[in-house]
């Protein structure tokens, strides 16, 4: 799982960074998409954080999700705008490999009560049981009633 991690988030590092080092490619790239710079670098910060994330064990699970969510658009946009078959076959091995991870690395709780058919229990709130009698707290808030000038009733 490290080993994956590790790797995607090299991969990650490298493109984001490129992207927001303003790569002539990534810039010529970006143009041709049609959408603006913005999408540049709202890319590149996406992979790079998303990079960072993969690297920290309690955010893995979420920062897969989210260079998967952008492997999706990377691939769409390859296929259906630019037109490049290679690029949108690595985009989507990327894909498998973020959210291979992201399945990796989805909380173990939550998988074995899917796996049980049994769903997380909420806890009952007790009332306050003080010497065999409930006690409750009651707080009254007042609000200032502000007028602004007189008042006509018709």
């Amino acid at each position: 799982m490290w080993v994956l991690a590790i790797l995607l988030a090299l991969l990650f590092t490298a493109a984001g960074g490129a992207k927001l080092l303003s790569s002539p490619a990534m810039v010529q790239e970006f143009a041709a998409i049609g959408f603006g710079q913005w999408l540049r670098y709202l890319t590149g910060i996406l992979e790079v954080s998303g990079a960072i994330g993969m690297l920290i064990p309690r955010l893995r699970f979420w920062a897969a999700l989210q260079i998967a969510a952008v492997m999706v658009g990377a691939t769409i946009t390859n296929a259906v705008i630019l037109h490049l078959l290679l690029d949108t076959r690595i985009t989507v091995v990327l894909l498998v490999l973020a959210l291979s991870l992201a399945w990796l690395h989805y909380p173990q709780a939550v998988r074995q009560a899917k796996a049980t058919g049994r769903a997380r229990q909420r806890r009952r709130v007790k009332p306050h049981r003080y010497l065999g009698q409930r006690r409750f707290r009651v707080r009254l808030t007042l609000i200032p009633t502000v007028h602004t000038g007189p008042s006509t009733i018709a």
